[in-house]
């Protein structure tokens, strides 16, 4: 009802029940209490006026049942019933009842109204709101509001509005004109319209057997036996599996892939051809007597610089096209076969399995697919192939630090490892943090109405708080560790707001320093013992290739 005008005011506290019931996915008695102190007397009083005993004796594990999404395992009944035995427990001042009979049958209507909303119920003195359309509980009411068209047309006492015979008389003899034309039509007539007639039924001795039937426990049952009706969402451990690696390829297509690595690997060949180059060109340069730089065959020279570093341009552009059209492709490959997996999944596994988690698989997972996924992806081709080609210059030039260039990339490769390791494990964390997010603030916009109407705004502000917290430490941890691979500078540190994180940045930082600095102080000193040595090269541009080389290398570490 809308406010046109005036002001309204309610003293102490309310209890709301709406007309289609609001669950949420904790156990039976969680719901009920809904925030209270859990007092055992009240409670088993409350199951009682709301004929829920009956009901707990068929539950799997009773009032500690875990009761799916929006009450999935509960009938329409059960589900008005709980929301009922809520408000009730509640004990609060005022209660508004939105037609909480009209999903129950006749005798646990009568049961529920004598208990609980009657003048004799668990909620006798207090300010009861109750809207219904059924003739039956009028009598009983204090007060009658007849509305008509959103607009109240009668009020007053059931016997004064009985005695005015006007709208509200006229309403009560159609009701009882459709109740009796009802039951003539389920009494009197069968399907077929002929009169129905009882026949006695019997079996024989023999036969008894026969009526005894077994029901199956159906797959829900059986996840129910186990305690928890939604099943827990676990993180894997250790590295990605390479069934996963081949499962995007081939959605990308063996071609494509096949394409991207001769690509990639075209791209370095020509990079190492320039530089390569460069340092050829200046053999070519004569040093006059004056001091001067006689440049001859500049013509020549720039021109196959110029053709090197056109044909690794194009190559780099033809790698980073087939990396984007390869991950759309492989994303509406994975979307679809998702979708088409999610279409033909049984009703069980909706029963099972919380909504937030499926959003989440078709948000943020699908979005990493199609947006990190490329971008990861041509960091680390480029990484790669442009490291491959940093440490075949640095051999090319000094072939002597052979020995000592493989154990430092077998350090770069073990330390980039246990990085990658720990990056899994936080996205594979975001991901079971941000699922049960996402079903918090469903349920809770799904039942805005209940949560105002009592007063729990706080509790459930400070429960999506926590949930966002251990996400925000989650994404506040990865977001550390991308920004140290983009940047691989000391400053970031001082923007630490996490123990873990500090530590976890402080080691990777440092272990990335000493092997980079190690790899330049090796190349450097060589050039130096050997300078005077038949094993050093007599070129300074094939020396100063190698030194920038070495110093290079660390761009592996800066596209991570």
């Amino acid at each position: 009802m809308e406010k046109i005008s005036g002001h309204v005011s309610i003293k102490g506290t309310v209890a709301y029940v709406t007309q289609s019931a609001w669950i949420q996915n904790m156990t039976l008695r969680d719901n009920i209490l809904f925030g209270k102190a859990y007092d055992e007397e009240r409670y088993l009083n409350v199951l009682e006026a709301c004929a829920l005993k009956r009901d707990l004796e068929i539950l799997p594990d009773g009032d500690q049942t875990e009761i799916g999404e929006k009450g999935v395992n509960l009938s329409g009944g059960q589900k008005t019933r709980v929301t009922l035995a809520r408000a009730v427990y509640a004990d609060a001042d005022v209660i508004v009842l939105d037609d909480p009979l009209a999903a129950v049958d006749a005798h646990v209507g009568r049961h529920i109204f004598r208990h609980v909303v009657g003048p004799h119920g668990m909620l006798q003195g207090k300010t009861r709101l109750f809207v219904t359309n059924a003739i039956n509980w009028l009598a009983q009411c204090d007060t009658v509001v007849y509305i008509e068209q959103g607009r109240i047309s009668e009020m007053g006492s059931y016997e004064e509005l009985v005695d005015r015979d006007e709208r509200f008389g006229d309403y009560l003899r159609k009701s009882a004109v459709d109740v009796e034309q009802q039951e003539a039509d389920q009494g009197d007539e069968s399907s077929d319209g002929s009169p129905r007639t009882s026949q006695p039924v019997s079996y024989n001795k023999g036969e008894e057997h026969l009526l005894q039937i077994t029901i199956p426990k159906t797959p829900l049952q059986s996840v129910r036996e186990g305690g928890k009706l939604i099943r827990s969402e676990e993180a894997r451990e250790g590295g990605i599996k390479w069934a996963t690696y081949k499962a995007i390829a081939k959605d990308m297509s063996y071609v494509m892939v096949a394409i991207l690595a001769v690509c990639f690997t075209a791209a370095g060949l020509f990079s190492l051809g320039s530089n390569i180059w460069v340092g050829e060109w200046t053999k070519l340069n004569k040093t006059l007597p004056d001091g001067s730089i006689e440049q001859s065959h500049k013509s020549y020279g720039l021109g196959i610089l110029a053709l090197l570093v056109f044909l690794q341009l194009t190559f780099v552009a033809i790698a980073l096209w087939g990396v984007s059209y390869g991950f759309v492709k492989a994303g509406r490959e994975l979307h679809n076969g998702m979708l088409s997996r999610l279409m033909h999944s049984p009703m069980s596994y909706f029963d099972t399995t919380p909504l937030g988690r499926i959003l989440n698989r078709f948000s943020k997972e699908i979005d990493t697919v199609d947006i990190a996924l490329p971008r990861n992806t041509r960091y680390f081709c480029n990484a790669f192939f442009l490291g491959v080609t940093l440490v075949l210059q640095i051999m090319i030039a000094l072939p002597l630090i052979a020995a000592i260039v493989i154990p430092l990339l077998a350090a770069i490769y073990f330390v980039k490892r246990y990085y990658q390791m720990t990056a899994m494990q936080l996205k594979r964390l975001d991901g079971l943090t941000r699922a049960p997010l996402i079903s918090s603030l469903q349920q809770s916009f799904a039942g805005t109405a209940v949560i105002l109407a009592t007063g729990q705004t706080a509790r459930f502000i400070a429960e999506s708080h926590r949930k966002v917290d251990s996400l925000s430490s989650i994404l506040h941890l990865s977001n550390a560790l991308l920004q140290y691979v983009q940047q691989f500078a000391l400053p970031v540190l001082t923007n630490c707001s996490s123990i873990p994180c500090f530590a976890l940045r402080s080691w990777l930082c440092l272990s990335n320093l000493l092997i980079a600095n190690t790899l330049t102080t090796i190349v450097s000193f060589t050039c130096v013992i050997l300078r005077n040595t038949a094993a050093f090269p007599n070129e300074p541009a094939v020396v100063g290739l190698a030194l920038m080389s070495a110093v290079a290398v660390r761009v592996i570490f800066d596209d991570g």
